[in-house]
Parts: C-alpha cells; sequence; structure tokens
C-alpha cells in the first residue's frame, strides 16, 4: 500500500494511503485550476491502478467504439466498449481488449511524473507520486521477479498478462524513479 494525493475540506493537498485514497477519489475533492491539474485528477479516477493505468476508462462512450473481428462481427457493446480482463481466444477476446481496458505498465510512470509537474510547488505531490510509483514492487516480488509485465487486467485482482519481463516497463519506473528521488530534479524541467 501506498500514499495518494487529495484535497481535504481545507483546500491542502495531503497524502493519504493509496487504497483510501483511490476509493475517496483522489483529486477530484477540489476545483482544478490547471488543465495539468484536470488531466492528472482524470487519470487518478478512472484511469489508475496499481502500476499501471487502464488504455480506456470504465464508462460509455459517445460516440459508440464499435470493435468488429475479421469477418465482420461485432465484438463489444459499442456504447460501453471497456474490457475488464484480457483473456480467452486471442482473436475474438485479447485483441479487442488489448487497447480497449486493458492497464499499460510502462505509461504508468508518466503519470506519476505528470502529477509532480501538475503540482509543481507542493510536497506532498512529490511524496505522492513517489508512493505511487512504489505500488510496481508487488509487480517486482511476484511473476517474473525483479521484471515488470507489460499488462495488467484493468479490472481487480489486476492480474498481470503479456510479456512477464517488458523491457520498457522496467526503464521507464528506473526513469521517473531517479527523477524523484533526485535533489536537483525541478518539476518545470
Amino acid at each position: 500500500s501506498g500514499h495518494g494525493l487529495v484535497y481535504n475540506d481545507c483546500h491542502r493537498l495531503e497524502t493519504l494511503d493509496y487504497d483510501d485514497c483511490h476509493s475517496k477519489g483522489c483529486l477530484m475533492n477540489r476545483r482544478q485550476s490547471d488543465g495539468r491539474q484536470r488531466v492528472v485528477a482524470a487519470a487518478a479516477q478512472w484511469l489508475l491502478i496499481p502500476g499501471a493505468l487502464r488504455s480506456l476508462a470504465p464508462l460509455p462512450v459517445n460516440p459508440p467504439l464499435p470493435v468488429y473481428a475479421n469477418g465482420g462481427g461485432l465484438l463489444n457493446d459499442p456504447a460501453h466498449p471497456y474490457w475488464s480482463h484480457y483473456a480467452g481466444d486471442e482473436d475474438t477476446r485479447r485483441k479487442p481488449a488489448y487497447h480497449n481496458g486493458t492497464a499499460w505498465v510502462w505509461p504508468f510512470p508518466h503519470f506519476c511524473e505528470a502529477l509532480v509537474r501538475a503540482y509543481p510547488d507542493d510536497p506532498a505531490a512529490r511524496s505522492a507520486a513517489v508512493s505511487y510509483l512504489g505500488s510496481v514492487r508487488k509487480l517486482l516480488d511476484t511473476g517474473c521477479l525483479g521484471q515488470l509485465p507489460e499488462i495488467l487486467d484493468g479490472d481487480a485482482p489486476h492480474t498481470p498478462r503479456g510479456c512477464d519481463a517488458q523491457a520498457w516497463s522496467v526503464t521507464e519506473v528506473l526513469r521517473v524513479w531517479r527523477w524523484l528521488q533526485a535533489p536537483e530534479s525541478d518539476p518545470a524541467r
């Protein structure tokens, strides 16, 4: 369990336990004053899972997003295209799920970096980003030890899928971890 960012009733940024923050609608308790902050808040609310970002929010969409099989048959509900699990037949289940809800590990560190950049003068943002990034520890300690997977199911229990040892997942976590730990790291750069 890590920490997250939330605005309390006094509009101060404070850190919370990752699970508690997630259940309280992290960052959404206050009007966001900056476009970057709104993007980070929306990603935290709809895309963020421990160690990864979903490729699509579990929400209805308009216009509809149909996914068709090679033979032309409809594979999804176009108004609700989110696929919660990456499993089953490759052509009719896994391929459609790949970019429609499957959570990816490699962009997750970008969220942590964006959080700090959206709140450049708030030390709680850096603390929260470090805690969020720390949620990859469970992934490092399971499956292919010391490695990070390519993707996770979008819904709990967020089972690792795809490649067991994805290089860009590991390198992005390491890059952002080093950036967050460097005393000279400036959110503006």
